[in-house]
Formats: structure tokens, sequence, C-alpha cells
């Protein structure tokens, strides 16, 4: 096809939809930083952090949950999470249970979640992590107060933009990195072969 009366280099439209994906992905980035900074100014406003503030908030909506599944969860090390639950326990709003675990959970999801995350089973020590009621009680002011503040940020977009924005990162989230890393070998010998 010709450009202005010229042919079209080949490997263009390669070109133009690597650069149209990487500016989305430079714009998802920016707004997610944005978000982050705002979020955590907030938060601030409460003397928690981020990662605290997930903790507290996974553990009031999904109940007690050991430790380890926590740290998976967030996708950090066991030191970085253990860092942030002793702040909540010292603070009172977290209490830590040091338990063993009897046995392998029956259920396939709960044992493939526990094998991810490197436990070892008969005889280990784990530590079970509930709300205090102090904690049930300041995290849901501040769940609260939080969701007001993610209303207004998001009144940008009208309703029908943000379903689309959802699905959109749940699409992103659950991509197949195994076909992605195939398309990058097969772009990058492309170019060198040419």
């Amino acid at each position: 096809m010709a450009i202005g009366g010229e042919a079209r280099p080949r490997g263009l439209a390669r070109q133009v939809k690597a650069n149209r994906a990487f500016r989305a992905y430079i714009e998802l980035m920016d707004a997610a930083d944005w978000l982050r900074g705002e979020m955590s100014d907030q938060l601030a406003t409460f003397d928690i952090t981020m990662m605290q503030f997930r903790v507290m908030e996974a553990l009031f909506r999904g109940g007690p949950q050991y430790q380890q599944l926590l740290s998976e969860r967030f996708d950090c090390s066991k030191q970085n999470i253990g860092a942030v639950l002793k702040g909540l326990v010292k603070a009172g709003v977290v209490r830590s249970d040091r338990c063993r675990l009897p046995s392998m959970p029956r259920e396939k999801v709960a044992r493939e979640a526990w094998k991810r995350a490197g436990v070892r089973w008969h005889g280990r020590w784990i530590f079970l992590l509930t709300l205090t009621p102090k904690g049930k009680r300041f995290i849901a002011r501040v769940i609260a107060k939080h969701k007001k503040v993610v209303k207004a940020w998001m009144r940008v977009l009208d309703s029908r933009e943000q379903q689309t924005l959802g699905r959109l990162c749940r699409r992103l989230r659950q991509g197949d990195v195994v076909k992605f890393v195939k398309d990058i070998r097969m772009m990058d010998e492309e170019w060198f072969y040419g």
C-alpha cells in the first residue's frame, strides 16, 4: 500500500500498533501513579499506609486470613507483610494468633494457594490474622470515607465508562503471558532477520 504516493515500509503497521500499546501503557501507569498518590495522601489523614489499608480491608471483607496467603495476594515478601503486620498488631487493630496447620485443606483452590505460597504441611506453625473490634471500627470508618473520595475521583467517567474500565483492567490482569512472550520473540526474530 502507498502512503502519500510512497511504498509503505515493511512492518510499519506493527510499529504503529506497538507505539499505540506503549502509549496506552504509559497513560495507564500515569493514571495509576496519580491515583496511588492521591489515595496515599487521603490515607495519611488516618495515619495509615497503603499496605496497612490493603491488609485491613482484606481482613474486613474476607474475615481471618493466614499471613502467607496475604503475602501472596499482595505479591510482597513475607518480611514486608510481617513488618506491616507488626505495626498493626502494635496499634491494637489486628490480632496475630500462632497456630499449627493440622492437615492440607480439602478444597482444591485452598490447596493450590497454599502450594503457591510455599507452605509445608505437617506440624508447621502459621499465623492467623484477625481484626480486633477496635480494628473493625477503624477500618469501617476509613472505608466509608475512602469510598466517598474514590466516587469523587471517578466522576470524570460516566457509569458505562467505569464498567468498561473495570472490564479492561480485569482483562489485563488475566492476560496470557505465554502468548505474550511468544509474540515478543517472534517480533524480535523478525526484526533480527528482517
